[in-house]
């Protein structure tokens, strides 16, 4: 025996005709409606590291070891640099071991017309007589930090004595 089958009435093919039209009709609205606004490829983030600081410099002065470099201006991916935020200053004692982050210096001119070219540090605590190796490297917004820059060495002057001068005693005048 075969089972009856009732036949349909013919709205019920109708109404699935058109759920499936609005069905197609958003997907394909979805799928060409354009994006969230992005329209580049993504940067993998290897090319958003900061480009290599190759700049820095110490020298010994009265108050301290003086560090300055120049800005980096583009990332490893040669696009340019819009989100630097922060330094990260490496320094190793007595000229010996591996170089350990030493302090953070922040970047706060991102949203100036008139961006820093250089920097510049000035490590307040070291000792006389004893050499030094610094090296920096810059780091954006996300944490992304480029490489190491060049290594600058400097052993801590004493600072100069001043000289003393003697004066002549005038002479009485006649």
């Amino acid at each position: 025996m075969t089972p009856l089958r009732r036949p349909l009435p013919a709205a019920a093919g109708f109404g699935r005709l058109c759920s499936a039209a609005v069905l197609l009709a958003v997907a394909f609205a979805s799928a060409s409606a354009p994006g969230c606004g992005v329209k580049s490829a993504p940067i993998p983030p290897v090319w958003a590291l900061p480009e290599r600081i190759t700049s820095l410099r110490a020298e010994s002065r009265a108050n301290g070891i003086r560090l300055s470099w120049s800005r980096p201006r583009r990332t490893t991916g040669n696009h340019r640099l819009t989100d630097l935020s922060r330094f990260v200053i490496f320094r190793s004692e007595q000229g010996q071991g591996p170089l350990e982050p030493y302090e953070v210096l922040s970047v706060t001119d991102q949203a100036r017309f008139r961006q820093a070219r250089a920097f510049t540090y000035l490590d307040r605590h070291t000792v006389y007589g004893r050499r030094y190796r610094y090296a920096v490297a810059a780091e954006t917004a996300d944490g992304y930090r480029g490489v190491l820059s060049n290594e600058a060495a400097v052993r801590r002057a004493k600072p100069p004595r001043p000289e003393t001068f003697v004066l002549p005693t005038p002479r009485p005048l006649p």
